[in-house]
This record gives C-alpha cells, sequence and structure tokens, in this order.
C-alpha cells in the first residue's frame, strides 16, 4: 500500500496525467451506459499509474478495481487493501476525489456500521458543495440520509429531512431521485404517514419498477425489489415478501453495496417465517444460504453482522427443534444492544416473543413484545409498533410502557 501511495505525482502538465484523465472521461463514460469494458479501462489504468505515477484520476480506477474484488471474486481482503490504497494516495496528496465515493458506496458497507457511512457520506457532501461538484454532493447527501435509516437513526428526524427534498436530488440525478423516493415511501409505511399526507406511495415504487423492467435497469430494479420485500416483511405481507425476494436473489445489483446486504438478512427472515406457516424443504435450504452468505459478511465486521447472523440462525435453530434456539437469540439480542441498533434489537425481541409463545411460555413472551413495542416507539416506527400488538391482541395498557421507559433502552433487559 505505501510503496503504490508514495509512487511519483503526475505534474499537471505531465502528457501522462493527460493520458490518465484521458482514461478517466472513458472510464466515465463507459460506466454510464453499463459498458462491459470498465473492469479493462480501470486494469489498464492502474497498470499505467504503476509504470508513471498517480494522479487525483488514478484513485477512481483503484476503487473500481476494488469493488470487482467483491463482485467478481468474493475477495474482499483485498478489496479493502484496495481501499487503503486510495485513502493513502488521497491522503497525502490531499484530493477528495470520486474514489472516495466510490469506496463509501461499494467497500465500505462490508466494514464499517451504516452509522459511520452516514457520517463519510456527510463530509463528502460538504466537501463537494465547496468546490461546486453538485452532483456528486446531491448523490452522497441522499446515502447519508440512507444509512441513517438502515442503522436505526430515528425515522422522524429522517422523514423531516429528506421528505421535502426529493425534488432537490432530482433536480441533479434523477436514478438519486427515484433512490430518495424508494427511501421516503419505505419510512412513511414505517412512521403510518396517513395516505392523504404522504408526499409518495407505493404506486410511485410500482411506476419505478415498471420503468426500471421497461429500460433493463438492473441496479434499479434490484433496490425496488428489496424495498418492496422491506415493506412487506415489515407490514407482515410475507407471501410477496417471499416472491419477490425469490426473483431479487437471481438479479444483477450492478455493483456491490449496502442494500447487497439487506437482501439475504430480510430473505432469510421471509423464509423461515414462510416456512413456518407452509413448511417446504426448499425454504429451509434457501435459508440456510443466507446464513452461510451471513458468515462470510461476519469475517469482516461483527458490528454489522453479528447480530443479524445471530438471529438468523435462532431462527434456522427454532424451526429444527434445536435446544440452542433460545441462547441463539439472546445473543442477537446483547449483540444488537451493543451496537445500537435499536431496530434489530427490535426484531430480535419480537421474534423471541414469538419463539416463547410457541413454547407456551406467556410471560416471557409478554415481556419480549414489551421490550419489542419499546424499541419501535423509539425507532420512530410508530406504526410497526401499533402492528406489533394489534397482531397478539395485546392492550398498550396492559404493558408497563411510559414514555420515559421508551428514551432508555439500557432499563430495559
Amino acid at each position: 500500500v505505501d510503496q503504490i501511495a508514495n509512487l511519483r505525482e503526475m505534474a499537471t502538465n505531465d502528457p501522462a496525467h493527460s493520458v490518465v484523465k484521458i482514461f478517466d472521461a472513458l472510464y466515465q463514460s463507459c460506466l454510464s451506459v453499463k459498458s462491459p469494458f470498465v473492469p479493462l479501462i480501470a486494469c489498464y489504468t492502474i497498470k499505467y499509474t504503476l509504470e508513471n505515477g498517480v494522479c487525483q484520476e488514478s484513485t477512481t480506477a483503484f476503487a473500481t478495481f476494488g469493488q470487482f474484488k467483491i463482485f467478481i471474486a468474493g475477495d474482499y481482503s483485498s478489496a479493502k487493501r484496495y481501499a487503503d490504497i486510495v485513502r493513502a494516495m488521497t491522503k497525502r496528496h490531499e484530493l477528495e476525489v470520486t474514489g472516495h465515493f466510490l469506496l463509501n458506496i461499494g467497500i465500505d458497507p462490508f466494514f464499517d456500521t451504516p452509522r459511520e457511512l452516514s457520517e463519510k457520506f456527510l463530509k463528502y457532501h460538504h466537501n463537494m458543495m465547496a468546490i461546486g461538484e453538485a452532483h456528486l454532493a446531491v448523490s452522497a447527501l441522499g446515502n447519508s440520509w440512507r444509512c441513517q435509516i438502515y442503522g436505526g437513526e430515528n425515522l422522524s428526524l429522517i422523514y423531516q429531512s429528506i421528505g421535502d427534498r426529493t425534488k432537490m436530488i432530482t433536480k441533479y440525478s434523477k436514478l438519486a431521485g427515484k433512490f430518495a423516493i424508494l427511501d421516503n415511501v419505505l419510512v412513511e409505511e414505517l412512521i403510518g404517514i396517513p395516505s392523504s399526507s404522504r408526499s409518495h406511495d407505493l404506486n410511485d415504487i410500482k411506476d419505478i419498477q415498471a420503468e426500471a423492467e421497461s429500460n433493463k435497469e438492473t441496479r434499479l430494479l434490484f433496490r425496488v425489489h428489496l424495498y418492496i420485500i422491506m415493506i412487506s416483511y415489515w407490514t407482515g405481507d410475507f407471501a410477496t415478501a417471499e416472491e419477490l425476494s425469490n426473483i431479487g436473489a437471481k438479479l444483477n445489483p450492478g455493483w456491490p453495496s449496502l442494500q447487497l446486504i439487506y437482501l439475504p438478512f430480510f430473505r432469510g427472515l421471509v423464509l423461515f417465517q414462510c416456512y413456518s406457516e407452509k413448511g417446504g424443504a426448499e425454504r429451509l435450504q434457501c435459508g440456510q444460504e443466507t446464513i452461510n452468505q451471513m458468515e462470510i459478511w461476519a469475517e469482516n465486521s461483527m458490528a454489522i453482522f453479528e447480530n443479524k447472523l445471530l438471529l438468523l440462525k435462532a431462527e434456522y435453530a427454532a424451526l429444527v427443534a434445536d435446544p440452542g434456539a433460545e441462547t441463539m437469540y439472546k445473543k442477537s439480542i446483547r449483540a444488537a444492544r451493543d451496537h445500537g441498533l435499536i431496530h434489530e434489537l427490535g426484531q430480535a425481541y419480537e421474534l423471541l416473543g414469538d419463539f416463547y409463545t410457541v413454547h407456551g411460555r406467556k410471560t416471557d413472551s409478554l415481556r419480549c413484545i414489551e421490550n419489542a413495542y419499546r424499541c419501535y416507539s423509539q425507532w420512530g416506527a410508530t406504526s410497526i409498533a401499533k402492528k406489533l400488538l394489534d397482531d397478539r391482541d395485546i392492550d398498550i395498557q396492559s404493558l408497563l410502557i411510559t414514555e420515559d421507559s421508551i428514551k432508555h433502552p439500557r432499563e430495559w433487559e
């Protein structure tokens, strides 16, 4: 890493610098039309950089090659090394470049928590605004909000930020605007915004889906399927969630991304839920495959994947009557709490509560559902908290829940 980062820096008037700038322009053009030559250009740019020195445009190729290490080879350690090279280059030359954005989107999600990613995107947004790169700035801002959603930040605060800025994002990038609409609909569903007050709804997602299918935009289509899966999961429509997860698992997401992590997580939860209701050995087998994927990712960052892996394992264990299921649920709860994932803490409590219900432990089940309600309420998912009680015919008055207890999750143990 140090050897590459310390290569001589090309002078602005160096002919070699002009060549790399041409490569970079060609790369951007190929990327915009989804050309299969993108990896080839990245590789040639890296080779030319190693022979002639580094410059600002070199970092894009190194970041891209790191992404392909993940997407094509599943080689996360090499991808991390390429990310370190880009950061070493930019640190030495005090550059804030496109390469950083590519790292944040396609490599960092497998090593940094959503909260950490949100901070990186926000810093990048401010830096790009300072130099007049509005397109990159608004894309970074949208990604920062998105990471807050996945990281379990308060939904009401997020909604206040993104609700009235979708048009602004769309002005600079139509694709980023579509992503913002997906975020908006998901947040409104979780909060339970009345239909008459919504800026977007599921019909907007269907319109985006139809456009993506027509234009064969697999990256956008993958994102649409994921959001419908998540919305269907949270609203209890497991049949739709399963159907789309089967499709989504076969889609090419285009690039490694934060969203790539959440498809197998929700797919596994949905498959196990459907198996508990309908059976089917294939569901159990496909669910095991999501566990296998989480185990690979957990080697990169336990802070991101530990609780998710343990929760999937707990669900599988419960279905096959493994006596260790309860312990796995509790470990998932502990991991989610330790890493500050309030929404996934709520999921773990809810599923453990259902586990206790199946085994006739009513008091333990009610305690878990009470804790899940508190988690969802603090998350700001008012609609999900209400559904949690309604589905189980539980009167909120029967629970020992106060506004103060919702604000202090450490007291729930």
